[in-house]
């Protein structure tokens, strides 16, 4: 699972510029003297190394875990303030991208979307008209084309607009 000490040596033996005296004990170290650590010192390093690893991929692992909490009733209320806090005239265009992969959640989660949608309108008025707009020109798109293939991505489109006209 992991590579051999030899290969954990930049890591075990940071500095660069290593160059062994004639002491076996000893090595000089970015113009420095220093004792050579011992063969324990080494795979004590080695073992925090490979736990420090093994704790990335673990926190890695868990954010791309499903099991996460999600966008729910209890939590719309602090993203809808989270939302408010942004600098609008630097990030809308990216939020209303972000609003329209509507596709890309789950299905589940599209009343929560527009309901975010519907409490921005209070705030930010022309925000909201965007995203309307965006919404009407994918499914007028998606009539024009016909393809089956953007069949979920136009049922999506469908039924948040759908969602956010009832709110």
């Amino acid at each position: 699972m992991f590579a051999p000490i030899a290969s954990y040596e930049r890591y075990l033996f940071p500095s660069t510029n290593r160059k062994m005296d004639h002491h076996d004990d000893e090595y000089h170290a970015g113009g420095e003297l220093h004792n050579k650590p011992s063969d324990e010192e080494a795979v004590a390093r080695l073992e925090e190394i490979k736990k420090s690893i093994e704790g990335k991929m673990a926190l890695r692992q868990s954010n791309l875990n499903s099991e996460r909490p999600d966008l729910d009733k209890s939590s719309i209320e602090h993203v809808l303030r989270q939302l408010r806090k942004l600098p609008w005239s630097d990030c809308e265009s990216y939020l209303l991208k972000c609003f329209m992969k509507v596709q890309k959640g789950k299905y589940g989660h599209i009343h929560l979307l527009a309901s975010l949608t519907t409490g921005l309108r209070r705030y930010r008025d022309e925000f909201a008209v965007a995203v309307v707009d965006e919404v009407l020109e994918e499914i007028r798109l998606g009539l024009e084309l016909n393809d089956y293939v953007d069949a979920a991505e136009a049922h999506c489109s469908y039924a948040f607009l759908r969602t956010a006209i009832q709110l």
